[in-house]
């Protein structure tokens, strides 16, 4: 975090000098000069806005200066007006070097989306979470509600379901109980949500990714007909989440920015980015195998950084067979090595969470899923206990909260069972217990107090002191 100070002088120049420099945010309102008169003894119409912009700024800052609290509903009234983008970017920009809690306060809502909802504006709230990670305000997480839990606040997307598998709404705070380490803690608030609603908060998103480095050609090209088929069937009606798709092949992965709707949009993505046959050298064998496990990881570890700067729960569903993971490293590999696969686990553990994400397994190739990846669900504790299972698709989906599928056949309704995650949760947030020391493995476990219920959430998580 120290060196992301240390840039953030010559960032903030940049941002400014596109109609302020940065060292006139220092000058007064009042030293701002009247516009120009023209020869023919009319004022100059050069350019209106960008003077009344700058003029905007310079007032603002002068204000945040003498009186922060008078100022901030000057910044909320530039967002909600029909002011420019770069005059709304910029007041966000002097609201992240407010003092006062209130102005943190705003910050947050910014980021989070809960300003203003009725006129959502991404721009200005990625601006938010960006300046929130730069700044360094480290116990905000942009995904997550605000909370007034503290800087140990973790909060948790806790599915619930029926003998029958589906969501149950309408628990209360008094029908859960949760243990961290198998100790009993106090839950500072649980929050009922639906991310299948006209207008969610939080939001819930999805992803589709499409698999080309672990599935063969045949099993590719049978996902991209199901696929067809799951939002053909949607008979040109909305999708119940913003979806989007990404394809991860052995060059790289490439996806959407925008999330739509509009299953004739995501048909026509299809469309345009045909998938080819797999290249990697050594695609079979040992070799091949820790390849594509390696670029699998890499295309995860992505998404979640893609993710993290974007308010409310992402479901990602994998459609792949998965990885296959070389097990046991006591044999095959060295403390150095049992210690770059224990840091790779904490990376992807961590990832996932601080993103809010959820990943869902979809083995499109068999009706059974394979079992051996159970072996794994425990975290992995300490170094010497870290194995490559530990990073199984498989594995991480379960510690994620996700679900673990198969289905040659029945890839749309194993979709909507997927999505069906985002109708009814709870969103619990509770203070962890100190960690006593780097990468403290916590093991989480959120009962339900009514028969026949059964919930699913994230399983651990590793802690900092």
């Amino acid at each position: 975090m120290k060196a992301e100070k240390t840039l953030l002088p010559a960032f903030l120049g940049l941002l400014l000098a596109a109609t302020v420099p940065y060292t006139a945010l220092t000058a007064s309102a009042q030293d701002v000069p009247e516009p120009a008169e023209s020869q023919s003894g009319g004022t100059s119409v050069a350019p209106k806005r960008s003077e009344s912009d700058e003029l905007k700024l310079l007032k603002l800052n002068t204000l945040l200066h003498q009186d922060e609290l008078r100022a901030l509903p000057e910044i909320e009234q530039i967002l909600k007006n029909d002011s420019s983008e770069m005059l709304k970017e910029k007041a966000v920009f002097l609201l992240a070097h407010g003092k006062s809690p209130q102005a943190r306060e705003l910050l947050e809502q910014i980021a989070l989306g809960r300003f203003n909802p009725a006129q959502p504006n991404p721009a200005v709230q990625a601006k938010a979470a960006s300046l929130i990670r730069l700044m360094g305000y480290g116990t905000v997480s942009t995904p997550y509600p605000p909370t007034l839990a503290g800087s140990r606040a973790l909060t948790l997307d806790v599915v619930v379901t029926d003998k029958s598998g589906r969501p149950v709404s309408g628990l209360e705070a008094k029908d859960f109980t949760l243990l961290d380490n198998k100790q009993p803690q106090t839950i500072f608030s649980v929050q009922p949500a639906s991310g299948i609603v006209a207008r969610p908060d939080p939001p819930v998103e999805l992803i589709l990714l499409i698999d080309a480095v672990n599935a063969g050609a045949v099993a590719i090209n049978n996902e991209l007909e199901w696929l067809h088929k799951y939002l053909q069937g949607k008979s040109g009606a909305p999708l119940a989440l913003p979806t989007s798709f990404a394809i991860l092949t052995d060059t790289g992965i490439v996806g959407q920015d925008t999330p739509s709707r509009d299953p004739k949009a995501l048909e026509g993505y299809l469309d345009r980015n045909r998938i080819g046959l797999r290249a990697l050298k050594n695609s079979t064998g040992l070799d091949g195998g820790e390849e594509r496990e390696m670029t699998s990881l890499k295309a995860l570890q992505y998404l979640c950084e893609k993710s993290s700067g974007r308010p409310g729960r992402k479901l990602l569903i994998w459609i792949s067979p998965g990885w296959s993971g070389i097990s046991d490293p006591v044999w095959l590999g060295s403390q150095k090595e049992q210690q770059k696969t224990f840091d790779g686990i904490v990376l992807h553990t961590n990832s996932l969470r601080e993103a809010r994400l959820t990943l869902d397994s979809i083995d499109p190739t068999t009706n059974i899923p394979d079992s051996y990846y159970k072996r794994f669900l425990k975290g992995a504790i300490e170094p010497k206990k870290a194995d490559y299972g530990h990073l199984l698709l498989q594995v991480l989906a379960t510690q994620s909260g996700g679900q673990v599928l198969a289905g040659n056949v029945e890839l749309p309704a194993l979709i909507d069972r997927c999505v069906a995650d985002a109708s009814a949760y709870y969103i619990v947030t509770y203070n962890r217990p100190p960690a006593a020391r780097d990468d403290e493995y916590h093991e989480i476990e959120v009962q339900v107090q009514k028969p026949g219920l059964k919930s699913r959430t994230r399983t651990g998580y590793y802690a900092q002191p």
